[in-house]
């Protein structure tokens, strides 16, 4: 199960941040050109590591995860409800045996 992110980066050049990206070896799925100034790309979460670090003038926003990511970030957001539930149905276990 591969892991997937899809950005949305806005920016001056476009094309030239487009150069970037095969400069430096960063494959991507899908690319869809907005206008000249934004584009959406759906890129591996690896390559997304990658592409955070060279980052400079152009602005990068996560619009959708896909992927072991995505449960990730789920489970981190919701980690007190999750341990809450679990903690409930321990003490309702327990109770019930005794």
């Amino acid at each position: 199960m591969n892991s997937f992110v899809l950005i949305k980066v806005t920016g001056k050049n476009i094309s030239l941040f487009i150069r970037k990206l095969l400069i430096n070896n960063i494959t991507y799925d899908k690319l869809k050109k907005i206008n000249h100034k934004e584009i959406y790309i759906k890129i591996s979460y690896d390559n997304y590591l990658k592409l955070i670090k060279f980052k400079t003038i152009y602005k990068i926003e996560v619009i959708k995860l896909y992927g072991k990511v995505k449960y990730k970030s789920i489970i981190k957001k919701n980690k007190s409800y999750i341990i809450s539930i679990i903690l409930s149905l321990i003490l309702l276990y327990i109770m019930s045996t005794t």
